[in-house]
């Protein structure tokens, strides 16, 4: 009996954990993929749809320097940020957005 119990519990965390990863990779992979599929210009709605709400949002004057040694300037506004949820803090994307709210600007960030 108490067998029966240790193996059902294995089996429920494997299964768990592979739910997690398996949701992890997919997410991560829509991220990859909209990444190609995003152009100068697009709005934000579009890159919204693509790739769901950011991770960050980041304002110049307040930046986010998790990946980037400097924050948004110049014609940004706002950059948007897409974290691997997998890795993060190792790995994420990035869309830099104008005062028209359109992409003026993308990066992708892999930490060493």
């Amino acid at each position: 009996m108490l067998r029966r119990l240790v193996r059902a519990g294995l089996i429920v965390m494997i299964l768990v954990v592979a739910g997690f990863l398996l949701v992890t990779w997919h997410t991560n992979r829509r991220y990859a993929d909209a990444f190609e599929h995003i152009g100068l210009g697009d709005s934000r709605e579009h890159v919204v749809a693509l790739f769901g709400e950011p991770s960050v949002t980041e304002y110049p004057g307040r930046p986010f320097l998790l990946y980037a040694s400097g924050g948004c300037s110049g014609r940004c506004t706002q950059r948007l940020w897409f974290e691997n949820r997998l890795l993060p803090g190792i790995e994420a994307w990035s869309l830099e957005l104008d005062a028209h709210g359109q992409v003026i600007d993308k990066g992708y960030w892999l930490f060493p």
